[in-house]
């Protein structure tokens, strides 16, 4: 084998982890965040962390009327929303910024209510920024005072912030 090989072989590992990390949501970001869900609605809602395709952990569960749950998380985790009382579900996502992007991160707001033709609708101060479709999801640039309130059928369902932290170690 010679040297030229050797090296190529040696990138090209490097290369696979990397991308597996990706795949896998292996954290690589700068950033953690310790995000809050907060319930303005009437029932429990439940917060799963969905660690791949096929698992999912519990996190806890927001009380009904004003209740939050805040979590240490890492960039590209994805956390699910469950209402105790109804059929509504929402998928969120956090990412970092944008590289030349003025806020600070990103929040990814997913309806998986398939059997729902109603939108999502992403609020900011009482101001619709954004909705989101069955396969379309929206995605907000948001800043650590940004309070995103989503909205379904005209109505409250969950807040949501969230406070970079940069990595001291």
């Amino acid at each position: 084998v010679t040297r030229e090989c050797q090296v190529d072989m040696y990138t090209m590992r490097c290369l696979v982890a990397l991308v597996a990390a990706a795949f896998l949501g292996v954290g690589v970001s700068a950033y953690d965040y310790i995000v809050t869900f907060e319930n303005p609605t009437s029932a429990d809602y439940d917060l799963y962390y969905i660690a791949s395709p096929i698992e999912e952990h519990l996190m806890g569960t927001v009380k009904a009327g004003g209740g939050d749950l805040s979590h240490n998380v890492l960039a590209g985790q994805n956390f699910v929303m469950r209402s105790r009382a109804d059929t509504f579900r929402t998928m969120i996502q956090i990412d970092d910024k944008d590289p030349d992007a003025a806020h600070e991160f990103k929040l990814s707001f997913i309806n998986i209510m398939g059997e729902s033709e109603n939108t999502l609708d992403v609020h900011y101060d009482d101001k619709l920024v954004g909705s989101a479709k069955i396969n379309e999801p929206t995605t907000q640039g948001a800043f650590i005072h940004n309070r995103l309130t989503l909205k379904y059928m005209g109505n409250e369902k969950m807040s949501i912030r969230a406070i970079p932290l940069k990595d001291e170690l």
